[in-house]
């Protein structure tokens, strides 16, 4: 591994330093086959590090990763894209991998730029559907007056900002509530929908509610026992909720 790192350098012991930086000092006289492929990955780190690179290109780097080690690589690449000098480009497909990584992110659909900004940007002004499933956010698109936006299919919803003219709206899977019966209380937004499907995850689970108004709640494992596919159930989703800006 030592000499594999120092390949790009005059001194093996810049490469030791590099090698000490990943946590892979205790590598250094294996063989490269003998590498898992997370360090392998950071072994391929350290050899474009050692050079000290004004730009450094990062295509796919966690993608020969396995899920278990994964996080650890990424915390570690993190780090030392952050320590760096120069300017860092990441090429990915994986939204979490952007996230995690990046300071801006630029997104490419079939090959044009869509949108660039932070990941925060992207979350709560997302300029397209595309961008809006990539970040994991509702997102809506229709002509506003005042608060209320009305949506292509007539469907309507309500927004807390005053807002006339094209305009999109996003709103976090989070912020939709689903009740068997219609709930009490103030939401301005609510509205009888159908649950076309249920998608379970580690953490959260997504239910795809179809009805005036499509969108995606996140429910909890517990709170997804209530509902079944085919069920009937009221969305409720205040106001406040809803991230209008102009299109």
């Amino acid at each position: 591994v030592r000499e594999n790192v120092a390949f790009g350098c005059a001194e093996e012991e810049e490469a030791d330093v590099w090698l000490g930086r990943l946590g892979l000092e205790d590598l250094i006289d294996a063989r490269p086959s003998e590498l898992s492929g997370g360090q392998a990955q950071l072994v391929a780190l350290a050899r474009a590090q050692v050079r000290r690179p004004a730009l450094l290109l990062l295509d796919e780097p966690l993608a020969s990763v396995d899920a278990a080690n994964r996080a650890a690589v990424r915390r570690v690449l993190r780090r030392q894209l952050h320590d760096s000098p120069g300017y860092r480009i990441l090429v990915t497909h994986d939204p979490l991998e952007a996230a995690a990584l990046a300071d801006r992110i630029v997104v490419l659909d079939n090959g044009r730029v869509t949108q660039d900004g932070t990941i925060d940007d992207l979350r709560t002004h997302p300029r397209s559907t595309y961008v809006a499933e990539l970040v994991g956010m509702n997102f809506f698109s229709g002509e506003a007056s005042g608060g209320t936006i009305t949506l292509p299919d007539g469907g309507v919803i309500v927004s807390a900002s005053t807002l006339n003219g094209a305009a999109l709206a996003s709103v976090h899977p989070r912020a939709v509530s689903l009740y068997l019966s219609r709930p009490t209380g103030s939401p301005r937004n609510v509205w009888l929908g159908h649950i076309a499907s249920i998608e379970p995850s580690l953490e959260q689970v997504r239910v795809h509610v179809t009805g005036p108004v499509d969108l995606v709640a996140e429910v909890t494992h517990a709170g997804a026992d209530a509902f079944s596919e085919g069920d009937d159930v009221w969305v409720a989703l205040k106001a406040s909720e809803v991230l209008a800006y102009p299109r």
